[in-house]
């Protein structure tokens, strides 16, 4: 059995495919850094059972598209919303496209709590009924143990942490907003000047999108590496994401033979800005005047 999700991601949504016996079949994916349709479409086989999009960076997919792929050919739908809770597409919100989508509540997270913890989202009965009996060793009622498990409990100190986070969710994510916008308006000219530089699209209200900027992922071409030393020397902290691997990258896991020209640019090119609800918009300007000054230098 085959599933279909990017390379882009972190290694947890191949190991999810994996873990259960299926294949990981990597699409790549558009200037968006979200999984590409018709990437997808051509790789869809007789073997094929599911499709698996990650709502990456706080941007939900174009998930009509791959809703239309997945009912075309009977395929299950999940979604990998670990960073896309509050996110939109068509206003329809992240997770309530599938059968049945996980977040992440790691602390890094837009809805973090103090250490690991994470949801599964499904309208499936059935579905909720088995999920509820396999986070906690099989057991469905009482002590009774309906079948073999693990222990995926969120503890309480998590979920306490959790309910007092979510009553500022709304303002996170305006917050948030708020800081990709002043980041464009900065960076936005010059990096329209100069090949290779690609900045996230900006918040808009009225579009496909709703994004929450989980991270501010940028391209600046084969440099990357310099920016983020130079960004450092000034005290600003970066990320390559994911140690700049996607997940067919990884000589140990076995894909050496699948080539994503897209993915592949977007992990050697791309670095994370400071990105959350405590970054200011004097930050911004600092660093927004430090990518430029670099820029000039150049």
């Amino acid at each position: 059995d085959e599933v279909i999700l990017p390379s882009h991601t972190f290694v947890a949504t191949g190991s999810a495919v994996a873990m259960v016996g299926a294949t990981p079949v990597f699409a790549d994916v558009g200037e968006d850094h979200m999984i590409d349709p018709d990437h997808v479409a051509s790789l869809v086989t007789e073997r094929t059972r599911a499709l698996l999009p990650v709502q990456l960076n706080g941007r939900t997919c174009a998930m009509d598209r791959l809703g239309a792929i997945a009912e075309q050919h009977g395929l299950l739908l999940f979604e990998d919303a670990a960073q896309g809770l509050g996110s939109a597409y068509r206003g329809r919100r992240a997770g309530s496209f599938g059968l049945a989508a996980s977040f992440s509540f790691y602390p890094a997270k837009l809805l973090g709590c103090f250490g690991d913890g994470g949801a599964i989202v499904t309208d499936d009965q059935g579905l909720a009924a088995r999920l509820r009996g396999l986070r906690d060793h099989g057991r469905v009622a009482g002590h009774d143990v309906a079948e073999w498990s693990f222990n995926s409990r969120l503890d309480n100190v998590q979920a306490a942490v959790l309910s007092l986070k979510l009553a500022r969710f709304d303002e996170a994510i305006a917050r948030r907003r708020t800081v990709a916008r002043l980041y464009h308006e900065r960076l936005v000219e010059a990096f329209a000047d100069r090949e290779g530089f690609v900045l996230p699209p900006p918040p808009a209200d009225d579009g496909d999108h709703f994004d929450v900027y989980q991270n501010y992922e940028i391209e600046v071409g084969p440099g990357r590496d310099e920016l983020k030393a130079f960004l450092a020397e000034r005290g600003i902290g970066t990320i390559v994401q994911w140690g700049g691997k996607a997940i067919h990258q990884f000589e140990a896991l076995g894909f050496s033979d699948v080539h994503l020209p897209v993915t592949e640019r977007v992990m050697a090119h791309s670095l994370l800005l400071p990105m959350n609800t405590f970054v200011s918009d004097d930050d911004v300007h600092y660093v927004a005047d430090q990518i430029l000054a670099w820029m000039e230098g150049r």
